[in-house]
């Protein structure tokens, strides 16, 4: 965690499935006020990883720069969307520990849905990724660890 945390700022975060439409309710999401950024690692996997979308042996570079750019962004009073799946705990509590104020939003959409937009943006390879965190999503109760209601975005 930072230093010297600016409490003005909010750190959100996305849960929700691959092509769920994370990525458009940010977008969106970023431009209603100033003072708003989205991190997306998928960004930061392009630019490093020179188009290819997933190496297992880089996401720890990958999690490191995405988590210093949203600090930095922080500490100069931006709200900042992380734009990530996140479908368990145990990745929402790693995120938690970037700021000391953290919010999720759930985008909620049909698995089915999800793998038809894959299929319908060329993005075949993940469909199996979809269906694994699928499988995995640990957020059926819409609360933070805390106990809180977190924002719901259905799809």
């Amino acid at each position: 965690m930072l230093c010297n945390p600016n409490f003005d700022s909010t750190l959100y975060h996305t849960v929700g499935l691959c092509c769920a439409g994370k990525s458009t309710y940010c977008n969106t999401w970023a431009k209603e006020k100033p003072m708003r950024a989205i991190i997306c690692p998928d960004d930061f996997r392009a630019v490093i990883h020179e188009g290819e979308p997933f190496i297992s042996s880089a996401e720890k570079i990958i999690w490191c720069h995405a988590q210093y750019a949203a600090q930095s962004l922080l500490h100069r009073g931006y709200d900042v969307i992380l734009d990530a799946t996140l479908t368990t705990q145990n990745q929402r509590d790693d995120i938690r520990m970037w700021h000391p104020v953290v919010e999720p939003v759930v985008i909620h959409a049909p698995l089915e849905g999800c793998i038809k937009r894959a299929n319908n943006n060329g993005k075949e390879d993940v469909v199996e990724m979809i269906k694994m965190m699928c499988d995995r999503w640990d957020y059926d109760n819409y609360y933070d660890k805390d106990k809180k209601k977190v924002s719901q975005r259905y799809l």
